[in-house]
């Protein structure tokens, strides 16, 4: 009985500590922030933009790793260079889980013509504590809302390596 005891002590322990490698799966969900962004001009018709945009990512559907209901603070650093032939941004961001404490890293990319709706890529590209080892890459699509808000519902395939 003291054997079946340790073992489940052990396996709940484990299962804390967090996914097992091989792990994978799928998971939706909704970034809600709030930007602050500057913008200088870079003469014939260039720009650059950078910014921070803090907020909340919900999960909307998951399971496992990602279970649907979970909270993480997001933290995003935002570069956008925007010219005649279109942008190129780059976000390199952090989501802290709220229960956990735990993080995952991650990355967005957007070519586009235009700053307008549009989607664009996230590659997740670790974590600490029970995202450990975590990689993957998100869709997402971007909607602009009024006083420097926006939402950003995301799909993302991952795998703890």
């Amino acid at each position: 009985m003291k054997q079946c005891s340790a073992a489940i002590a052990a396996a709940l322990l484990l299962g804390a500590a967090g996914a097992a490698a091989g792990e994978k799966g799928t998971y939706e969900s909704v970034y809600a922030w709030t930007k602050t962004y500057q913008t200088v001009e870079q003469g014939h018709g260039r720009s650059a933009t950078a910014g921070y945009a803090p907020g909340t990512r919900t999960i909307t559907k998951g399971n496992g790793l990602f279970p649907e209901g979970s909270v993480l603070i997001a933290e995003c650093v935002i570069y956008v260079e925007q010219g005649p032939e279109g942008i190129n941004l780059k976000a390199p961001c952090v989501y802290t889980d709220v229960e956990s404490g735990d993080k995952i890293f991650s990355v967005h990319v957007r070519i586009s013509d235009q700053l307008a709706e549009g989607g664009g890529r996230e590659k997740l590209t670790g974590g600490t504590g029970k995202y450990e080892g975590l990689t993957g890459e998100c869709t997402y699509h971007v909607t602009y809302l009024p006083g420097d808000q926006g939402v950003q519902q995301n799909r993302c395939e991952w795998e703890v390596k």
